[in-house]
């Protein structure tokens, strides 16, 4: 389903696996947003809406993505980016649905810490960034998820940095487990290029993502 980073092709370089709709905090519907994408020339995407352990919408949801790829002939992964919700690295999500799902991306979010929820930009840069590479790196252990999303980009949208090092750990870290490592635009657009060498020396396996939560944001 995902391929090496040293061994991408063009057509794989135009797939967009992450954006949200309508289901959860998009501003468009599954069919305005694949619409879009068509019209951007994407030759494959995944809706990833965000998904908790009570969520109960992913059987309608999964039921229109699948109607979607058939009237529209067009290849759709279905998709949910779920929370890393403890720092032993567990994602929070429906697990009966697990096998209902192609694409599982685990993301920093908020960071629980004795059942209080806290942002990255209330600690120091120095500890937001230790904190988002240690859950980034238990959750590829944890072996929940088959994405790592946005790594570092909660501390990115706080600080406007976060350590090669750090993202090197984790891309090392995915590709001895197999874990996808995602390219996303929205937060890494001025890192790429500092990814690239560590990308390129570890091969992992890679997704990109627009992270879009509306047509108008897609590319």
């Amino acid at each position: 389903m995902f391929q090496k980073y040293n061994e991408m092709d063009d057509f794989y370089k135009r797939t967009n696996y992450h954006m949200h709709t309508t289901y959860t905090d998009g501003k468009n519907t599954p069919e305005e947003m694949l619409q879009k994408c068509i019209e951007c020339g994407y030759t494959s995407i995944a809706f990833t809406d965000h998904a908790r352990s009570n969520s109960d919408y992913l059987p309608h949801y999964f039921k229109e993505i699948n109607e979607l790829s058939c009237r529209y002939n067009f290849k759709i992964l279905k998709g949910i980016e779920a929370r890393i919700s403890d720092f032993d690295g567990t994602i929070s999500y429906p697990k009966h649905e697990k096998s209902n799902i192609d694409i599982i991306i685990a993301s920093v979010h908020r960071i629980s810490i004795n059942d209080k929820l806290f942002y990255i930009k209330e600690f120091t840069p120095k500890t937001a960034f230790e904190i988002e590479t240690y859950l980034a790196l238990n959750a590829i252990k944890k072996r929940e998820c088959n994405v790592i999303g946005h790594s570092g980009g909660m501390s990115i949208e706080a600080f406007d940095e976060f350590p090669l090092e750090n993202f090197e750990q984790i891309i090392k870290l995915c590709a001895e487990n197999d874990t996808a490592f995602e390219i996303n635009y929205r937060y890494h657009k001025n890192f790429i290029h500092k990814l690239m060498p560590l990308l390129k020396k570890y091969n992992p396996y890679v997704t990109f993502g627009t992270d879009s939560h509306d047509k108008e944001s897609l590319k």
